[in-house]
Order: structure tokens, then C-alpha cells, then sequence
């Protein structure tokens, strides 16, 4: 693993984000964050990096909280906007096609999972870290059933004009009631893997217009699909960290 640190106004906020292997280039200058968005005359949150990541490599971010981590995952992730630079993702500039950056790290996840659990026996997938947390095997029945429900909000958005949005509910109630310890890993790596090649397939085909179209979430409020896919990209990540920690006997 190699780790970049950074220090003072040139740091990147939260200990240590790992960058999942991709292709990656970035040259930020200058990111300006305010309360209510990012432009300038507000805080300067990142400024002056420049870095690299091989397909297959990790790299780590190292800083102090308010060093610009976190900033700098989301405008990799296009859910913050830089104000100067470029960042490339899989080859698409974050800036300037932010759909096709989110789609390819859609793309990725079935494999990067498949991964994460190769040669593990049902014993290692199953067994949770500590009572309270989850299992990989868990994780992965999780992923499955959450991309199904994100494909859902998509046909429900694309079939009516402003829907009322399913909420999922309590996930540990998901794996309780859906008994995701007696499944089969592998089994439902599968199913997200198809799951997942069916919003792709969805996604792709949308004109620019209907990326903007949403419906009302009991919770989360206004959801369009450009957020839900930006929700979909945080969400991977996030559980694709917590397999690791369960793997590794961390909650």
C-alpha cells in the first residue's frame, strides 16, 4: 500500500480513505468549500495535490480531521465540484463527465467483491467480528437485496412523474428476517452481479434529461437517479471497507 500525507492548507478530513484499485490521475489546485456549497470565497479545503493510482495499487490518504480527505473522495466520487483542475477516474474526467466516472465505478463492484471473498470457506464469511456486526457473507446478501430496491426507485422514477420512494428500512431487520447467515456468499454475489448489470444497462440508456428526474424519499427528501447513482457509488465503498474490516476480525 502506498500513502500519501499531506499537511496544514495542503492536506486532504476523517482518518485514512482507501482508494479501491482503479486508474486514477488527479491535479487538483484549488477547492473552495462554503456552508452552503463550494465556490469561491468560502474555506480553501484542497489545494495543491497531485497523484496517481495504478489499476491493482492502493493508496491511502493520510491527515489530521479537516486536512481534506473526505474532500477529495468526493470530488472523485463527483458528489463535491472541484473549482480548478482535472481528476480522471477510469479514464473520464470527473468534471466534465461525472456520469460515465460514477457508472464505471459501478461497474466494478461485482468483481472487487468477488475478490474481497475469493478462497475464504463458509466459515470465514459467516463469522462476524463481534455479536452486533456484520458477517462478509452478510454484506454481500445485503448488497444484493439493496441493488434490487435501487432498481426498483429507478422503474418507479421512470414510469411516474415525481413517486413517492420506498424507504429500505432498518437493514439489521433485513438480515434478521431474510436469515442472510444460512445463504450462500457466492450465490449472491451472483445475483448483485446481475442485479447490478441491470441498472448499468438502465443507466446507460437514459438520455441526459431523465438523470434529473426524482421522486420524494421519506426520509432523504428529493431524490433524483443522478443522487441515487452518486448514493449507489457511497454505498459500495462503504460496505466494501466494512467486508475488509469483517474479514480481517475488525467490527
Amino acid at each position: 500500500m502506498r500513502s500519501g500525507g499531506l499537511t496544514g492548507a495542503d492536506q486532504l478530513d476523517d482518518v485514512g480513505q482507501r482508494c479501491d484499485p482503479l486508474d486514477v490521475e488527479v491535479g487538483m489546485e484549488v477547492v473552495w468549500i462554503h456552508e452552503d456549497g463550494v465556490h469561491p470565497g468560502g474555506v480553501r479545503a484542497v489545494k495543491g495535490i497531485d497523484f496517481s493510482v495504478e489499476p491493482g495499487e492502493v493508496f491511502g490518504l493520510l491527515g489530521p480531521n479537516g486536512a481534506g480527505k473526505s474532500t477529495t473522495i468526493g470530488m472523485l466520487t463527483t458528489t463535491v465540484a472541484p473549482s480548478d483542475g482535472t481528476a480522471t477516474l477510469a479514464g473520464f474526467d470527473v468534471s466534465k463527465q461525472p456520469i460515465e466516472a460514477r457508472l464505471a465505478r459501478l461497474a466494478r463492484a461485482a468483481d472487487e467483491l468477488a475478490a474481497a471473498i475469493r478462497g475464504r470457506d463458509d466459515a470465514a464469511l459467516s463469522r462476524r467480528p463481534e455479536p452486533k456486526a456484520w458477517s462478509a457473507k452478510e454484506i454481500v446478501c445485503h448488497l444484493r437485496d439493496i441493488e434490487e430496491l435501487f432498481g426498483q426507485r429507478f422503474e418507479t422514477i421512470l414510469a411516474n412523474d415525481e413517486p413517492a420512494l420506498v424507504e429500505a428500512g432498518p437493514a439489521d431487520r433485513w438480515a434478521s428476517e431474510r436469515q442472510y447467515r444460512r445463504h450462500d456468499a457466492a450465490s449472491a454475489l451472483e445475483h448483485f452481479r446481475r442485479r447490478r448489470g441491470e441498472s448499468l444497462a438502465t443507466l446507460m440508456a437514459l438520455p441526459p434529461a431523465d438523470w434529473q428526474r426524482g421522486g420524494a424519499h421519506p426520509v432523504r427528501g428529493h431524490l433524483t437517479i443522478d443522487l441515487l447513482v452518486a448514493l449507489m457509488a457511497w454505498h459500495d465503498d462503504n460496505h466494501l471497507e466494512q467486508l475488509t474490516r469483517a474479514l480481517e476480525g475488525r467490527p
